[in-house]
């Protein structure tokens, strides 16, 4: 499995999901903290991307649209890190039928949503 990480605040994510896939053989994450790097790393066809409504230069918004549009990615193994007063947000710039199928996390629950969404798959 093949997990692309763009999270520009910290390794706080990496280091979980690291922890919740720690036996699984082909088990590999691509991270980055640039914009760019993170639409260069679409093409290694990740199994999941987890990100950030926005990066330095570009947005969350655009990756995901980037990764959907281009059929890289289901909808459903994307997560979207953002707060609870950008979910309006997210729905007006992604659409409903992308936001519905996507997975939104307030990072006060991170942990515990991203084993929930993420370990049943890889079982």
């Amino acid at each position: 499995m093949k997990v692309l990480i763009v999270r520009p605040i910290n390794d706080f994510v990496k280091v979980l999901v690291e922890r919740i896939f720690k036996n699984e053989s082909g088990f590999e994450i691509f991270q980055t903290y640039d914009d760019k790097e993170a639409i260069e790393l679409l093409d290694k066809k990740p199994d999941w991307l987890i990100t950030d409504i926005s990066v330095p230069d570009y947005s969350g918004e655009m990756i995901i649209l980037k990764a959907v549009n281009e059929k890289i990615l289901l909808p459903n193994k994307i997560i979207l890190l953002c707060g609870i007063d950008t979910i309006d947000w997210v729905h007006r710039a992604l659409g409903n039928d992308i936001t519905e199928a996507i997975h939104l996390i307030h990072s006060l629950s991170l942990n515990d949503e991203i084993r929930n969404i993420m370990k049943p798959v890889a079982v």
